[in-house]
């Protein structure tokens, strides 16, 4: 049928049209589930309650999503970073690459393919030039998996004519910048310490990842006794800030003395629209002497045990944001391309919360650096650790989050002028009424309405929360003032006790953070 044909049709049946759109794309919403050689930390991510059922549920895979993993490299090959694409055997052909993209390297080297057998091997950092002639046949390699022949080499034919540079290999995008060689050791982003390999697992491996769809990169800043230095962190932070692919999120599990400098590169990361994810620190001290652990704006994991308990070594304080799971946690080591490994520390806690970030970002790949962190901190479950530290916000990860979307998450306001305005609305349909009490941490904040009501018929419009500062009481910078939205609903979607925190700062002070 001709465009002008269904035009007539339409015109002479006007009076049975109610409303006309352009056709959309619906997708079912279902969990998938991992239940074979499952570690304890995912497990525990996933449920409210500290019994471990044996299950991982997720919603989201973290697909689309981009997470730069700074740390001593990763094992390129390992079978943690090959996907199979049909994990339930459906007998699916289809061949997957490792998904795992590299920047770092040294753009001084090139080197040749071998002419005898003609194949190049383009994985992995040290590679920034193809010296190829004309008439030679080269190859790309890449490690890829098929239902029907498990792990296998997948090689595509490439130009014939030079140069062929490393932006022609779709496997390892970026595999060489100047910039990125932080080490300066020749080994590019091969891990020889194993640790960011693990914590790599830990964010999208096959077994141990939270988000299994992520697509990692390895930035090498740490050598391989496990050390690095703050300037050259912040310069890879700097160079993420201006080349990382969005969304994206920064994975560190890393730490030492306290630095203004790398405190400053990550705010300055997040005020560019990338949340930062760091550990709180193994030394059992306050987070807050530590960087990046101190860093306002980024997210400072502390490491949690089985019981639900804070792990003994872990640094705690009012600079963590969360706890996740950091003892015993089994992800992939470097000793062959099938070793899992047991390691413990803030560190393996770190890549969990960044995986939790992954899978935020693909439920609304338009999301905010703010909203994302709010949607991490606003589902977690609060009041589960038993020993919390001292001044620690109780709160653990949790990764089924409740579909609601609440913007901006940092609020900018004028003591005594306008008001701002907090949206929020549902991005599903409830089962049941979703009450949302509102309330403000300051007497400096006057909010309205004090309660939003959201049902079948009105789930899908936003409402507006006005927050006005009453006075010069409002602290100028990221702080302690902020509007509360604490969720009920006999629909386990929208967990009762739930609640997400909006900060609010001094326009004067803070005149990006609404963007952020």
């Amino acid at each position: 049928m001709t465009d002008a044909e269904m035009l007539e049709i339409l015109r002479t049946h006007k009076e049975h049209i109610e409303y006309m759109e352009r056709d959309g794309v619906v997708r079912a919403t279902e969990l998938n589930q991992q239940t074979a050689d499952l570690p304890w930390g995912i497990d525990r991510i996933d449920q409210r309650g500290s019994s471990l059922d044996g299950v991982y549920n997720y919603a989201q895979t973290g697909a689309g999503v981009h997470v730069y993993v700074l740390d001593t490299g990763i094992r390129l090959t390992h079978s943690q970073f090959i996907r199979d694409p049909d994990p339930n055997g459906q007998g699916s052909e289809s061949t997957f690459d490792t998904k795992i993209w590299v920047y770092a390297g040294s753009t001084s080297s090139q080197v040749a393919c071998n002419d005898d057998s003609d194949v190049c091997c383009c994985y992995g950092s040290q590679i920034t030039e193809l010296a190829v002639s004309a008439g030679i046949t080269y190859y790309i390699v890449v490690s890829g998996w098929n239902d029907e022949q498990g792990a296998y080499t997948l090689t595509m034919t490439s130009a014939n004519s030079p140069p062929l540079s490393s932006a022609a290999c779709p496997w390892v995008e970026g595999a060489t910048n100047a910039q990125d060689d932080y080490v300066g050791d020749g080994l590019g982003t091969d891990d020889c310490d194993g640790h960011g390999t693990h914590c790599a697992g830990v964010v999208a491996g096959v077994t141990a990842g939270v988000a299994k769809g992520a697509e990692v990169y390895a930035v090498r800043v740490l050598d391989c006794e496990g050390y690095g230095t703050d300037a050259n962190i912040v310069l890879a932070l700097d160079w993420i800030a201006t080349n990382a692919q969005r969304p994206s999120v920064v994975s560190m599990s890393l730490g030492g003395t306290a630095s203004a400098a790398l405190d400053a590169a990550v705010e300055a990361l997040f005020d560019a629209g990338i949340p930062v994810v760091v550990a709180a620190g193994n030394d059992n001290v306050d987070a807050c002497t530590e960087s990046p652990a101190r860093a306002p704006k980024a997210v400072t994991v502390a490491a949690m045990q089985v019981g639900d308990q804070e792990a003994s070594f872990s640094s705690h304080g009012s600079c963590v944001d969360l706890y996740a799971p950091g003892v015993n946690i089994y992800s992939a080591g470097i000793a062959s391309d099938y070793q899992l490994i047991s390691q413990s520390g803030t560190s393996m806690a770190t890549p969990m919360v960044a995986g939790a970030l992954a899978l935020a970002y693909e439920a609304n790949l338009e999301t905010t650096a703010s909203e994302a962190v709010n949607t991490i901190l606003g589902s977690a479950t609060s009041g589960a650790i038993t020993n919390a530290g001292a001044n620690t916000p109780n709160l653990l990860l949790y990764t089924l989050f409740a579909p609601v979307s609440v913007s901006p998450g940092i609020l900018e306001v004028t003591e005594g002028g306008a008001a701002g305005t907090v949206s929020m609305v549902l991005t599903q349909e409830p089962t049941a009424a979703v009450s949302v009490a509102v309330s403000s941490s300051s007497a400096a904040l006057a909010v309205t309405p004090a309660q939003l009501e959201f049902t079948v018929s009105n789930w899908g419009t936003p409402q507006a929360i006005s927050v006005a500062g009453v006075d010069n009481s409002v602290q100028e910078g990221l702080a302690a003032a902020s509007v509360s939205l604490a969720i009920s609903s006999d629909d386990a979607r929208f967990v009762s006790g739930m609640s997400i925190t909006v900060d609010v700062v001094d326009d004067d002070v803070c005149s990006t953070c609404a963007g952020s």
